[in-house]
């Protein structure tokens, strides 16, 4: 389970605060498929980056699986984020590294060698023929592929999207998403999505929060009957587009 209770995160630019996020309370369940959307700047990338303990709450908690990072040493932390796989928008490969190498990198890091692994989950996203392919020879949804194959190879039990399709065309959009189904029937991980691509989200998710300005303005299950929206223009159509 993932718990943020009263989180507030602020930076500083130009010697001035800025609230990322405001007063964030939310509760993701085990093995839940979660969205988030929003518009830019509203604390999407932020919030992802705090349950991943990249970032550390200004005040409040993030509470992942039981445990407050904040309170663990930083090794422990490190530790600890290696349970967490993260995709990205621009697939964040390494060009001079194949796919089975950019796959068993994960695991390179944490001094294991677990090739039986790698070749698992290049069967696992259909990449087993590219296995000694670079990055440049494949097409954008064969990168994400990777990327996902590459942050499942540690077993993760959470699995954190930022923007996954968004520098897909529609073809390769569909392919990520039947993908990502497939991680969440096989292995249970608790995923969770930013995207600004309603129709991504309506497709996995069970439910979907809307943040507006750092702020959670709008929980609401995806699954669930039309409702009328109440709330400002942005959250208005977002939970429109997520109903129908």
């Amino acid at each position: 389970m993932i718990e943020l209770t009263d989180v507030t995160k602020v930076f500083l630019q130009g010697g001035k605060e800025v609230k990322a996020l405001q007063n964030i309370n939310l509760t993701i369940a085990p093995q839940e498929v979660f969205g988030i959307v929003g518009q830019s700047g509203s604390g999407k990338s932020t919030l992802l980056r705090l349950v991943n303990h990249l970032e550390q709450p200004s005040s409040g908690k993030v509470i992942v699986s039981g445990i407050d990072a904040t309170q663990l040493s930083q090794q422990a932390q490190r530790q600890f984020r290696q349970k967490t796989g993260m995709i990205f928008q621009q697939f964040n490969l390494l060009s001079n590294k194949t796919v089975r190498q950019n796959i068993a990198l994960p695991l390179k890091l944490q001094g294991k060698q677990a090739m039986i692994k790698v070749d698992q989950m290049l069967s696992f996203v259909n990449l087993t023929d590219k296995a000694d392919y670079y990055p440049s020879q494949l097409s954008g949804g064969e990168k994400q592929r990777v990327a996902i194959a590459r942050a499942l190879v540690i077993e993760p039990t959470v699995l954190l999207c930022d923007e996954p399709t968004s520098a897909l065309d529609e073809q390769h959009t569909v392919e990520i998403l039947k993908v990502l189904q497939r991680v969440q029937a096989t292995f249970a991980t608790t995923i969770i999505i930013v995207s600004h691509e309603f129709s991504v989200i309506k497709s996995l998710c069970q439910r979907a929060a809307v943040l507006d300005g750092g702020k959670l303005v709008a929980l609401t299950d995806v699954t669930a009957e039309k409702v009328q929206p109440t709330y400002d223009s942005y959250v208005n159509r977002a939970l429109e587009l997520l109903k129908r």
